[in-house]
């Protein structure tokens, strides 16, 4: 009933076979892709363009998940390319199975070096950080939920849960970085003033549009106001009602639903 996904790509294929439900979509949490060695090491790197990875490795090997088939490895093929490193590198990889596996490789002392996500290390304590990869070095890392087509109110209690401020603070210690204010603010919309006093779950009063808003349907309330969101799930909780047309004036932004 809920599809939480690290793989855009099937969360896309869901999507365009309209197997989701309309609206349900956004990136709850966000990564960071980190290079790391092993835990007894001094090293600290400052990664950026024209770092010498390949200096680094010495005559040891780069531990990475597969760059040809697993989104971990390619997001560090795409940064080692755009920060000017990826020629020095590339015939000198551990290709693991996954992002756990070059992890185990540092981790065990296999390999010197490694990239892998952000949560992956903070959970092996046999290695440890040495550098960040700067976030415009890569396609943001980035994991979507959505509810299916079919999914029930169950599920839809679920994914208000997980977009509360109560889950987003438990995906915190793991390494996770929230993304619930980025999504609310795609929700809003650019409307007329407010002809009330008060603002609405998503920024604007809902009387300025045809249809009650996604997030005021969710919350019972059409016509009522509310003084800040509680939760981006609360936003498409139990929301079936397709698009309509917009009133005069009413000038939707990317991610409005009305």
């Amino acid at each position: 009933d809920v599809y939480f996904s690290a793989d855009l790509q099937w969360m896309d294929y869901l999507q365009q076979r309209s197997l989701l439900r309309a609206g349900s979509r956004h990136d709850l949490v966000g990564n960071a892709l980190v290079l790391i060695a092993p835990a007894g090491t001094s090293l600290r790197v400052s990664i950026g363009p024209g770092f010498d990875l390949a200096r680094l490795l010495g005559s040891g090997r780069l531990a990475v998940a597969d760059p040809d088939s697993v989104p971990a490895g390619i997001y560090a093929r795409e940064a080692l390319q755009k920060l000017g490193a990826w020629n020095g590198v590339a015939s000198r990889l551990v290709r693991a199975e996954n992002v756990r596996s070059a992890l185990e490789y540092v981790a065990r002392g296999d390999a010197p070096l490694g990239i892998v996500y952000r949560t992956d290390a903070l959970v092996e304590k046999q290695v440890r950080i040495v550098g960040v990869f700067p976030e415009d070095s890569h396609p943001p890392i980035v994991y979507p939920v959505a509810l299916t087509r079919h999914a029930d109110a169950a599920a839809a209690r679920y994914l208000a849960f997980i977009g509360s401020a109560e889950a987003q603070s438990i995906f915190r210690p793991w390494g996770f970085a929230p993304l619930i204010r980025r999504w609310i603010r795609a929700l809003r919309c650019a409307v007329p003033a407010p002809r009330k006093p008060g603002v609405s779950i998503h920024g604007h009063p809902c009387d300025a549009c045809v249809a009650p808003c996604p997030a005021q349907r969710a919350s019972g309330k059409e016509r009522g106001f509310l003084p800040e969101a509680r939760s981006a799930g609360e936003a498409v909780l139990r929301w079936k009602a397709p698009p309509r047309p917009a009133a005069a004036g009413h000038l939707p932004v990317p991610g409005c639903q009305l």
